[in-house]
């Protein structure tokens, strides 16, 4: 889950690095895209939402399904980088489109 971590602080969130590798999510992220004024933070608290939401899942079947996952923490993300929630969902399209 720390990859959340990653992602922000290389993404310019938080400083970045030249030498991420192309095929990382941090390298497709364009400094000044979203505001983050504290990454380390903001990694910590969506760290804690996906364990949390994670342990519920597993250990309460049917409680949760994986499109309300998906949705609740797609919506703390985008809250806590300022950015519209569908800006995830284009993502996660890209993502799997690039893995396929």
């Amino acid at each position: 889950m720390m990859a959340v971590a990653a992602v922000l602080v290389l993404s310019g969130c938080g400083g970045g690095s030249s030498s991420t590798p192309a095929a990382s999510p941090a390298a497709r992220v364009v400094p000044g895209q979203f505001r983050c004024p504290d990454p380390e933070a903001t990694a910590w608290r969506l760290t804690a939402l996906l364990d949390g939401l994670g342990l519920q899942v597993t250990v309460h079947e049917g409680l949760l399904s994986r499109d309300q996952l998906l949705r609740y923490v797609r919506r703390a993300a985008a809250t806590e980088l300022d950015v519209p929630e569908a800006s995830f969902e284009r993502a996660a399209k890209r993502v799997a489109r690039d893995v396929a």
